[in-house]
């Protein structure tokens, strides 16, 4: 496997819609569906959750 290194600059962030809602299982970055019971679905992990983190959408 290749590997490099890179050095960047943000010039701009979305307000709306830059972040999500995410499994917090530590290798799924998946977004989790509202269960409306206080529960969060993952559809990869196929598990519930009673939290999520906040994921930055970087585009």
């Amino acid at each position: 496997a290749d590997y490099f290194s890179c050095i960047a600059t943000i010039v701009y962030i979305r307000k709306e819609n830059c972040l999500y809602q995410a499994c917090p299982s530590k290798d799924c970055n998946k977004k989790v569906v509202d269960q409306q019971n206080g529960m969060f679905r993952c559809e990869k992990c196929d598990k519930e959750f009673p939290d999520f983190k906040y994921r930055l959408m970087l585009s």
